[in-house]
């Protein structure tokens, strides 16, 4: 673990280095603070739930066409919100990955390196669909024109996701304490028992399975994919190799040799894609059926209330859209599989 974190931070001081590298942290903390405002929209749009739909319970026209201009007010300012923040963000992206870029190339030029590992490759060359053989970077050509992009890219989409959800873990289930202000009896089904808060626990238990049996499923899906990435990339240096060597090929008449090669690579691109393939199928089987009926299930959990008098029918709409926030891509899920 420290050596990931180590490694992570040595990518950072690239992205940092240089004129304006605080100004681009400062920008960064632009951007998470434009992106928190959209847990405060979610929580305004949870209370104008309870308002809207009270309106409608009690047949108040005048209520309810007000309630319509704030949906309209909330949903402008959320947009705008959301749109600037996207903007500020993309623009980051490109900032450090252009410096991230920079540096990479700038250590794989410099000594020579690049010719180094190109003799180790060629010294070592033979089939890689199992992993690189006597050399530590496979594809450094394809490391510094991709996953410097996919580095800075999953970095700002993780941590802001990361943040946003942390805060609204603790905003949603306070919210959710204040509404659920009553228990849930089991006498009807004949157990004496009351349970207090009963929507707190409910959406925990059901972010905690969900989350549990999404990450058992989903989990291979990060090797596989890595693999897949490494497997593309082997094919497409097998066939820039080519290129390369046109003279030679053509003079020994080794197109056959390269033949088998090129057919090589990409079998081994079909296998892993079958692979890829069958976990993403059976990852689907769970979250297909779930993100369909997550709409429907804060309704149901919060029935109960509603069907013995705690709430009304717009407090009943408020409770499942609260219980929905919490529910939906749950937390666990997040930190599992990133």
């Amino acid at each position: 673990m420290s050596q990931i974190f180590a490694q992570f931070w040595r990518l950072m001081k690239l992205c940092l280095a240089g004129p304006g590298g605080k100004w681009s942290i400062a920008l960064f903390a632009v951007i998470v603070a434009l992106d928190l405002g959209g847990v405060y929209a979610t929580i305004l749009i949870v209370g104008w739930t309870g308002a809207f739909y009270g309106a409608l319970e009690a047949m108040d026209g005048a209520e309810a066409v007000r309630q319509v201009g704030i949906f309209g007010m909330i949903v402008a300012g959320n947009s705008a919100r959301h749109l600037i923040g996207q903007l500020l963000r993309k623009r980051l992206e490109m900032l450090w990955r252009g410096r991230l870029t920079s540096g990479a190339l700038d250590i794989w030029l410099s000594n020579k390196a690049y010719w180094h590992m190109a003799n180790a490759t060629f010294a070592h060359w033979g089939d890689t669909s199992k992993g690189p053989k006597g050399y530590a970077v496979d594809n450094p050509d394809q490391r510094i024109a991709d996953d410097c992009r996919i580095f800075i890219t999953s970095l700002l989409g993780e941590v802001l996701d990361m943040i946003s959800r942390i805060v609204g873990l603790f905003s949603y289930i306070a919210l959710l304490w204040s509404l659920t202000n009553f228990p849930l009896s089991l006498a009807p089904i004949g157990i004496n028992i009351e349970i207090p808060n009963y929507m707190i626990w409910a959406a925990f238990v059901y972010v905690a399975l969900a989350s549990l049996l999404t990450h058992a499923l989903g989990y291979p899906l990060k090797g596989l994919v890595v693999e897949q990435q490494r497997r593309e990339a082997n094919f497409r240096f097998a066939l820039a190799r080519l290129r390369s060597s046109f003279d030679e090929v053509a003079m020994s008449n080794g197109e056959r040799a390269e033949r088998g090669v090129f057919d090589t690579r990409f079998d081994a691109i079909v296998s892993n894609w079958k692979r890829l393939v069958n976990r993403e199928l059976i990852l689907g089987c769970f979250t297909y059926p779930f993100n369909h009926s997550v709409l429907r299930i804060p309704l149901f959990v919060a029935l109960p209330g509603y069907l013995a008098g705690h709430v009304a029918f717009g407090g009943l709409m408020q409770l499942s859209t609260a219980f929905f926030k919490r529910c939906h891509e749950p937390f666990l899920v997040h930190l599992l599989l990133s």
